[in-house]
């Protein structure tokens, strides 16, 4: 994990897909940067996953958020046994987040073990977690520029030999952690 932070502060890009239950190591690295692992089910009930094939423990995300990743995709997307996750409400400095894809309005996130054991799912007030709910979510954060990009007062610089300006250094691209929170959709 400490080598994956090393790699995110250097303009890294990391994917990460969990299913439910599989997160726990991974869970505190996430929060660091203002994404919350659930640990839920996603229950969908939207009839849109009945004529797709899909049961009610495979959500579809039929809408995205505009982003660059998602600015092709015009289907649903099925993504069987999902769990949900949070964004921080505010995040540590250089950090930003944004969601990608979501459930809709008729789906929740299932809290109870025992339930879905049985198979017998329902809504619980109080304890469940009401759709729409993020599926996948990109993180940004912010890789400080290189110091010397330019010379900016060159008075020597009066021979053809010289150039009047240094060459720009180029400068690191932002890390990006990609969240979601299933990975059988892949």
């Amino acid at each position: 994990l400490e080598a994956l932070e090393a790699y995110i502060a250097q303009g890294g890009r990391l994917l990460c897909m969990f299913d439910p239950g599989q997160a726990q190591e991974t869970t505190a690295f996430l929060e660091a940067y203002g994404v919350t692992l659930e640990d839920t089910t996603i229950i969908d009930t939207n009839p849109l996953g009945q004529l797709m094939g899909a049961g009610p423990g495979m959500p579809i995300a039929s809408s995205y958020q505009n982003h660059p990743i998602t600015e092709k995709f015009t289907t649903a997307t099925i993504f069987p046994l999902a769990q949900s996750l949070t964004l921080a409400e505010t995040f540590p400095e250089g950090i930003t987040a944004e969601q990608l894809a979501s459930s809709g309005p008729q789906s929740w996130a299932e809290t109870s073990q025992e339930e879905l054991q049985s198979g017998n799912v329902s809504f619980t007030e109080g304890s469940d977690i009401q759709g729409p709910l993020i599926l996948a979510a990109v993180v940004t954060v912010a890789v400080p520029p290189l110091e010397g990009s330019t010379v900016e007062d060159n008075t020597i610089a009066e021979s053809s030999d010289v150039p009047e300006e240094s060459p720009e250094v180029p400068q690191p691209k932002d890390g990006k952690i990609v969240v979601f929170g299933d990975s059988d959709f892949a």
